[in-house]
This record gives C-alpha cells, sequence and structure tokens, in this order.
C-alpha cells in the first residue's frame, strides 16, 4: 500500500554525514520504512489547516486530495493499472470507456472543482522555512501525485474528444500542483518533478492534435515556466538550514549519551559542518551552471575517513538532484519546441527545415551539452525527430562514462488532411 504521509528525514545528508558519525535518530524515519505500515485513510486537511483561511489555494488543494481520496472508482482502476503493470508492463493502460467512468463518480468531480478553485487564489504551503524539522510530515505529497495522475487521465479523455483547450488547461494545471508541492524542502522539489513529467509526457502525445490557437496557449505556459527562477538554490539553502539545526540536536544527544570525549564529538560536529556548509555552496553555484561546467566539492587529503565516506554518499545524490532538474527543463523544452513546430506547420503547411525557422533561439539549446538540440527531419514519415542528448551518467568512482538518453517521442505523423497518422516510432 502506498505510503500515507512523507517525512523530510533529509534524504540525502543525515545518513551522509551525521548517520556515519554518530548514527541517526530514531525519529528520522524515511517514506519508505512507512510503505510496509497499513493506515486508515484519514483527512488530511485538518492536519495541514487547524485554522483555514479560505483565501489560500493550498487549502483547496488539500481539499481535492481528500476529496479523491474518497472515490472508489478512481481507487479500483489505479489498483488494476497497477496489478496490470506489474503482470504485464507494456498492458498497463485502461481502456477509454473505464477511463470515462472515473470523471463520472461525484468525489472525483468534486476534487475537479475544489482543484480549479485552488489555481484561481495564491498557493502557499502551510509550512513555514524556519519551522520546518525531521519530524515534519508531508500527507499531502502522495495525493498531490494522484490528483496529477487524475487530470494525466482527463488529458487522455479530452484529447480523444477533441477538447484541445481543456488538454491545455489540465496540463497547467498539473504543472501548477508541481509548483505547490516544491515549495518547501528538496524531497518536495524532486516530486514536483515526477508530477511534472506525467503532464509533459501525456500531453506530449497530443500535440498533433492540436490547433493554431491551442498551439499559443500551450507554447505561452510552457515558456512562462522556463522563464521562472529554478527552486533548486533556495530549497538547498532550506535544507542546509534544517540539517545545521538537526546537527546541533544530534551533537547533544550524543554529548549527553555517548562514551565519545566530548571534545572530540564537538571535533567531529564542527569539521562535518563546515564540509557541509561549503559542499552546499558549491551546489548553489551549480544550480546556475551548465552540467559542462559544473565542479563537485572535494574533501581535503586530510580529512576523517567516515567523513568522507559519509559526504560521498551526500555528493553523489547532489548530482543526482541537479540531474532531475536538468532533465525538467530538457522536457520542458523539448515539448514547448514540439508545440512550436506543430504551430510552424499550421502557419506554412511545411515542416521547418531548422529549428532556427521557428524564431525562438532561447529554445534551441540542450540543457546537457550546451550546444544546439538535435533535430532531424523523416521525409519517409512526415515527421521529424528531436532529442536531447541526457545527462551523464558516473561510474562508481565518480568518472564519467555516457550520456542517459532522454529521446523525446515526437508527435505522430499527419496525412494529407492533417490528421495524426498511427504507426510506431522507429
Amino acid at each position: 500500500m502506498p505510503t500515507m504521509r512523507s517525512k523530510i528525514s533529509l534524504p540525502f545528508v543525515v545518513l551522509g554525514f551525521c548517520g556515519v558519525l554518530w548514527g541517526s535518530p530514531a525519529s528520522a524515519q524515511t517514506p519508505d520504512d512507512e510503505d510496509n505500515i497499513v493506515r486508515k485513510p484519514t483527512l488530511i486537511f485538518p492536519q495541514l489547516f487547524p485554522n483555514p483561511t479560505g483565501t489560500n489555494g493550498y487549502e483547496d488543494l488539500v481539499r481535492a486530495c481528500d476529496a479523491l481520496n474518497e472515490s472508489a472508482v478512481f481507487k479500483r482502476i489505479e489498483a488494476k493499472e497497477l496489478e496490470a503493470k506489474e503482470m504485464e508492463p507494456t498492458e498497463a493502460g485502461s481502456d477509454l470507456r473505464e477511463i470515462r467512468t472515473i470523471f463520472e463518480d461525484p468525489p472525483v468531480q468534486k476534487a475537479l472543482l475544489l482543484l480549479k478553485s485552488a489555481l484561481q487564489k495564491p498557493v502557499l504551503s502551510p509550512n513555514k522555512p524556519g519551522e520546518l524539522s525531521v519530524n515534519t510530515v508531508f500527507p499531502q505529497y502522495h495525493f498531490f501525485r494522484k490528483l496529477a495522475r487524475l487530470l494525466s487521465r482527463k488529458i487522455s479523455v479530452d484529447a480523444a474528444d477533441g477538447r484541445g483547450y481543456e488538454v491545455i488547461e489540465s496540463t497547467e494545471m498539473i504543472l501548477q500542483i508541481g509548483n505547490a508541492t516544491g515549495q518547501d524542502t528538496m524531497m518536495g522539489g524532486l516530486i514536483a518533478i515526477a508530477i511534472d513529467a506525467i503532464a509533459l509526457d501525456h500531453t506530449s502525445q497530443f500535440v498533433a492534435q492540436l490547433s493554431h490557437k491551442d498551439c499559443n496557449r500551450l507554447y505561452a505556459s510552457l515558456a512562462s515556466r522556463l522563464n521562472s527562477p529554478s527552486d533548486a538554490a533556495r530549497l538547498y539553502t532550506t535544507e542546509c538550514d534544517l540539517l545545521a539545526r538537526h546537527m546541533i540536536e544530534v551533537r547533544d544527544d550524543r554529548v549527553a549519551a555517548s562514551t565519545l570525549d566530548k571534545a572530540e564529538i564537538e571535533r567531529l560536529y564542527q569539521t562535518s559542518l563546515a564540509h557541509i556548509e561549503t559542499a552546499y555552496r558549491i551546489a548553489i553555484e551549480n544550480v546556475s551552471l551548465p552540467p559542462s561546467k559544473r565542479k563537485d566539492y572535494a574533501f581535503p587529503e586530510d580529512a576523517d575517513p567516515e567523513i568522507v565516506a559519509g559526504g560521498s554518499l551526500y555528493l553523489q545524490t547532489s548530482r543526482q538532484v541537479l540531474e532531475k532538474y536538468d532533465q525538467n527543463q530538457a522536457q520542458l523544452r523539448l515539448l514547448a519546441l514540439h508545440v512550436a513546430i506543430r504551430k510552424f506547420r499550421w502557419e506554412h503547411d511545411r515542416l521547418p527545415a531548422t529549428l532556427k525557422e521557428l524564431k525562438h533561439p532561447e529554445l534551441l539549446t540542450d540543457p546537457f551539452t550546451g550546444k544546439p538540440l538535435l533535430y532531424s527531419l523523416l521525409p519517409e514519415n512526415n515527421t521529424y525527430d528531436l532529442h536531447a542528448a541526457g545527462a551523464i551518467i558516473y561510474n562508481g568512482a565518480g568518472k564519467p562514462t555516457k550520456r542517459r538518453s532522454s529521446v523525446y517521442v515526437p508527435p505522430l505523423p499527419l496525412d494529407d488532411f492533417g490528421f495524426p497518422v498511427n504507426r510506431e516510432t522507429p
């Protein structure tokens, strides 16, 4: 059963710096630890908003989570698809008729109304950064992903019915849910990227069906998202502060309980804190740099082996975090280009010979390499191929080996009447 709640538990650093040196506190339970705990579903709104204002869109988002959790139809179809995926990954989807029944269910209809209400207001997290701790719970994260999956199914239904405007509306709503999820912690930021991917993956399948007007709206939405500043630097800063405060608690606990010399514990604490602050500073600097120009924190040759062992775990995870943000930017950029190409095709009745014809130079750079994105025409299929190089994969020694593919499946080709032609992607 999926976890009904999530804890910060500093997944990227506590094990690395605190756990190796002094042992992780018992309260720092990770989300995976809770997967085997069966809980009766409860309302999460009262937990997060004991004194609701009615003016914060985050409140309606959480209410939508509670409403969706009451839908037996949605739960049944999700469970069926999960079972099918485990049995045969290529046969995991539900048919269109079955998906339509989801949106006839009153709890789902209530959830969708609350979603629309939420996104017409400022969406502000109920948590204040200075008040976060390793015991802060985020029960909403699990359900935010469910809301995104609900909207992805709505995208499929609306696309089947030719409602391009609703397809774009649902895409925008998923991206806004992602924004809400990524406000507090790095863990939330990674979940936000997963939520974004749900929108981008599903919407990309229907780009060829968009009208010229639809293309204008979706492109504007994606461009706005791309021009927004990254949350990564702010979340790194929040996590560094959270870790520093947690380390003080760990140090004090160990001083009271440990047989180690108090001065030795203080030395370990001060040394670890210095490494942490420097590593975070470099990570924050890396956010604004292309992957090819980033650098890793290097431990001094005389650093304690325990600190190096623990810190190396953090550094590896830090690189993976930035890779996820790069992947998100690449997917947004590629989808925006797919939409721009579809718009170009409406206007010129042909595909652009090169991406420069689209007159969107800000989108043409591969975020992984700093070089132009890869674009080529496939005349035999009346379509094209567009993809980014992909993130670099590192071996166990931290050396780059190869790139992970981030090929984005291009839109379906169009027939002589402008309708998508079903085919297998080469």
